[in-house]
């Protein structure tokens, strides 16, 4: 069978169209056949829901959700997500897919933690285990197929750098006037009952997966007991401890930490963006939104609008806090600082508060690591964790002035400090070894490919570092491949038959298009030329 241009033009528009959270979920397939699977059903979901067709898309959702590839693959994403000291062992993954339920969740103990927020005010937000995670991955995939979100929400599609760069692009088209809203109590003000009406996935899998009060929420790393592990989220009967009511304020609403919670916000809050009057800008990232005209008035109008709306929300009256900015800026959004300059066109750096709260975690880590008593192993883990932070901080920050330089600076500190105080640690202490290779011409340009991207994504400049990530994502998913031609393309350089080779792979495409009958000649040129 040939691909004709039509052909080819439809598969490339399906890839197109894919969700942008389907390709980190399907390359967590158990293999290229769950894989091929996986996106069928998703695709047939997404087709559904786009069709109107509340039916087929129920069915769809149920059997998907039922599928041991969707458990697995979701699973294995799970693990992979959490930290390292967290994650299961590889032998016991296939055995929690097989016990995963959407429809009834799990009774697995969810870990609150406070996060300070300011003096005697904490934030909090939920650690989860593998069941948890593996059910949120489960149906986030289905969600990045239902969701219908407004063209300038980023929190699930860019992340903060998208949204700043939507910003400086509505700065420098004179869009000086700016209003930011910010939804107070924004996740645990959802009505789970309401939801359920508004999202179309089934009812006991939201109330199970996506909602926080039938998680199991036990208190972690606090100076109480856990008596207050069970009761309702009801904070009226009486006083109530500072612990009780952090513990009903996370079983309100949906959770903050879950996986499937930012999309399902930002589901949630389309419609009302959609709202929004014509005559500026609106940059969303979560529940941070902001406003951005070329004239006072329009600003007011878009403000007050989203204002009522957001208080008629149907899922549950939402409360925005809202600050004004000084026409031309400096404003403020998503922990950054942007500034017209005349001369530089437009400065974006991170606010001080931000910059203040990095810098305080990087050198309260690296005074951990002076310690005299610390252990080479939690040093090795405390090294660790404060690459990660730089590495999240950097990505997150890459549009501000000068990131890359600070970056360095900061893993130079850490790998100073790591090390002892010098940044290259003397030969009879190195704990490093040195590693020779030498590839031929294609794998030197296989490799240099993939470390590139490695540092691309992992926000780094040190190839060691982005082997490991290299080397962490084969050993949590195997060998994988972009698209099937440089699958074919692999296995064909690693045999030495390729009439074998081909009788093979005609097999391997006769069971999977069983409605097809396949006639094929497989002669060698020279044989055949003879």
């Amino acid at each position: 069978m040939k691909w004709d241009a039509t052909m080819l033009e439809t598969a490339h528009q399906l890839a197109s169209e894919r969700p942008a959270g389907w390709p980190e979920f399907l390359q967590s397939a158990d293999s290229s056949r769950a894989r091929a699977h996986l996106e069928a059903k998703l695709t047939r979901i997404l087709n559904a829901h786009r069709a109107g067709d509340r039916r087929q898309l129920r069915y769809l959702t149920q059997q998907y959700l039922t599928s041991y590839d969707a458990c697995l693959a979701a699973t294995r994403l799970a693990s992979r997500k959490m930290r390292w000291d967290r994650r299961p062992k590889k032998t016991e993954l296939k055995s929690i897919a097989e016990n995963l339920n959407a429809f009834q969740g799990t009774r697995e103990e969810v870990r609150l933690i406070l996060i300070r927020k300011g003096p005697g005010k904490f934030r909090p937000t939920l650690d989860f285990g593998i069941e948890n995670r593996a059910l949120q991955y489960l149906v986030l995939s289905v969600l990045y197929a239902i969701a219908e979100l407004h063209p300038r929400q980023f929190a699930t599609r860019g992340g903060p750098p998208a949204a700043i760069a939507q910003v400086a692009r509505a700065i420098k088209a004179g869009n000086l006037w700016a209003r930011e809203i910010d939804i107070t109590d924004f996740y645990p003000s959802f009505d789970g009952n309401k939801l359920v009406d508004l999202i179309p996935v089934p009812k006991k899998v939201i109330e199970r997966v996506l909602l926080s009060r039938h998680l199991h929420i036990v208190p972690s790393t606090l100076h109480h007991t856990t008596e207050s592990r069970i009761g309702p989220a009801d904070t009226d009967q009486g006083e109530v401890s500072p612990l009780e009511k952090y513990l009903a304020d996370a079983r309100r609403g949906i959770p903050q930490g879950s996986a499937a919670s930012p999309i399902l916000a930002e589901m949630l809050l389309a419609p009302v963006l959609h709202q929004v009057p014509a005559g500026g800008e609106v940059v969303a990232y979560a529940d941070n939104i902001l406003v951005m005209t070329k004239n006072e008035s329009d600003a007011d109008a878009m403000t007050e609008s989203l204002g009522i709306a957001l208080k008629k929300h149907p899922a549950g009256q939402l409360w925005p806090k809202i600050s004004s900015f000084p026409p031309g800026g400096p404003i403020e959004f998503l922990g950054h600082l942007l500034t017209s300059a005349d001369a530089d066109g437009l400065r974006i750096q991170p606010t001080a508060d931000n910059r203040e709260e990095f810098e305080g975690r990087m050198n309260r880590g690296l005074a951990r690591l002076t310690g005299s008593t610390v252990s080479p192993a939690a040093r090795k883990r405390i090294v660790r964790d404060l690459m990660s932070d730089l590495s999240s901080h950097t990505a997150n920050f890459r549009l501000c002035d000068n990131m890359e330089k600070y970056g360095q600076h900061w893993s130079a500190r850490i790998a100073s400090t790591g090390h002892g105080g010098s940044i290259m640690p003397q030969s009879k202490q190195s704990p490093t070894k040195r590693m020779v290779f030498w590839p031929h011409p294609d794998q030197e340009e296989v490799i240099t490919a993939a470390l590139n991207l490695a540092e691309e994504t992992a926000g780094t400049k040190f190839q060691t570092v982005a082997l490991e990530y290299i080397c962490q994502n084969y050993l949590g998913a195997g060998l994988q491949f972009s698209d099937p031609k440089q699958a074919l393309l692999y296995a064909r350089n690693h045999s030495d038959d390729p009439a074998l080779f081909a009788q093979n792979w005609i097999g391997v495409i006769e069971e999977l298009c069983p409605e097809l009958t396949i006639n094929a000649e497989i002669t060698l040129k020279e044989h055949a030329a003879a």
